[in-house]
């Protein structure tokens, strides 16, 4: 997809706010239901509990 497309294109496909807290507890919730302690590995790494994923994300 050609670049000058690609920012019009983005500006109706974002997520809304609260879509991006649903998409983030769904993420959160999965992690923890198959055995992942979300805060450990968090801290681990010293990060917050929900900054595991800002690397890979921009909103």
């Amino acid at each position: 997809m050609p670049s000058a497309r690609c920012g019009s294109w983005h500006e109706r496909a974002g997520y809304e706010t609260g879509e991006r807290e649903e998409l983030c507890q769904y993420i959160d919730q999965a992690l923890t239901d198959r055995g992942i302690d979300v805060r450990a590995l968090s801290a681990r790494y010293g990060l917050g509990r929900y900054e595991i994923t800002d690397k890979w994300r921009d909103w």
